[in-house]
């Protein structure tokens, strides 16, 4: 390919194909692209991604690179390039086909394995020794929608904005307990830990009109 179209090939991919999100700073779409393939997996193989978060195997861990490099360096170029078609005609769904098929061609072995061996397996590329057409036709078979990715990109994205609030919320808490400690003598850090037991003190105490109203039902 020339030069000038490999340019604007790859401006396309980072205008069109939100490509960039995956490396601008924080890696906002690279989060919610592992957010989204946990979900998915926890949905359809709940047994094993149970198995794998018990043995502290989490998708940050393999499925960054996937993601990140669009499995350019996962498995035979053959099946590369048949993801890159399908990723080009219908966006970032392949990838989560693909990931998922990943796995789940291996289920049954993950299910048997402690952590390394796990983490071992998955760096042995398990898309290698798989015909490309078998292995296209068995991520088709999939049941994944466009709606499940979207309402997943939804959540994850509801989630960051509420982890964001919280943050301003601490923050904003802070220079309050700071200001009234400086003009009190205190020392800051001193108020905030009294500010943050009674704050705990006040999540835990249940309200004596909850309990009215509970042991008044019935």
């Amino acid at each position: 390919m020339p030069e000038e179209e490999a340019f604007w090939m790859l401006v396309r991919l980072v205008r069109h194909y939100r490509l960039g999100g995956l490396f601008l700073p924080g890696l906002p779409l690279l989060k919610q692209y592992l957010f989204q393939f946990e979900k998915l997996l926890e949905h359809l193989a709940p047994k094993l991604n149970e198995h794998m978060s018990e043995n502290m195997v989490f998708p940050s861990a393999y499925a960054t690179q996937w993601f990140t490099t669009l499995f350019s360096y996962t498995g035979k170029f053959s099946v590369v390039l048949r993801i890159w078609d399908c990723y080009l005609l219908e966006g970032e769904k392949i990838l989560f086909r693909a990931s998922l098929g990943v796995i789940l061609r291996s289920a049954h072995d993950f299910l048997r394995m402690d952590f390394e061996k796990i983490l071992s397996q998955l760096r042995r590329i398990p898309v290698e020794p798989c015909d490309p057409d078998t292995f296209m036709r068995g991520i088709f078979g999939l049941p994944l929608t466009r709606k499940q990715i979207a309402a997943l990109e939804a959540e994850y994205w509801q989630q960051e904005s509420s982890a964001a609030a919280e943050d301003r919320d601490a923050v904003v808490a802070w220079e309050r307990v700071r200001r009234e400690s400086l003009a009190a003598g205190e020392s800051p850090r001193k108020g905030w830990l009294s500010h943050r037991r009674s704050s705990l003190a006040g999540h835990r105490r249940t309200p004596s009109s909850q309990l009215h109203g509970t042991s008044g039902s019935g």
